[in-house]
């Protein structure tokens, strides 16, 4: 069946083809080539450096906050550590930071505003 192809570009397609075609249609397709694969072990320790990191304000201020206003700043310091990961991560993603730092700090309040509630139902 003939789309209009000339055999030149048969010939292209069959020499690109040659050697892995699925790599060569990832990459004419989809641009993903062999640098672009995820790397276990590489991925694996960036998530735990980045889980590490989030988690030392509140883990400061556990530690070195009072007992009777523990509770009201450190929901207040992970807010703000919320709204800061949505600042970088909109100024890598190069969009107007406003959006994500609401949007990450709000969700990140109100799934720490249900874990209060459930506890305190759970555990008066």
């Amino acid at each position: 069946m003939s789309r209009g192809l000339s055999p030149l570009t048969r010939q292209v397609a069959v020499e690109l083809t040659a050697h892995d075609a699925l790599a060569a249609h990832a990459e004419a397709e989809y641009g993903i080539m062999s640098d672009s694969r995820s790397a276990p072990l590489r991925d694996a320790l960036a998530v735990g450096i980045a889980f590490a990191a989030g988690a030392v304000l509140p883990w400061l201020s556990i530690v070195l906050i009072p007992v009777s206003v523990r509770g009201a700043t450190t929901f207040a310091i992970v807010l703000a550590a919320l709204a800061l990961t949505g600042w970088v991560t909109a100024r890598i993603s190069r969009v107007n930071p406003l959006a994500p730092m609401i949007r990450t700090a709000g969700i990140g309040g109100l799934a720490m505003l249900i874990t209060y509630v459930a506890g305190h139902f759970l555990y008066p």
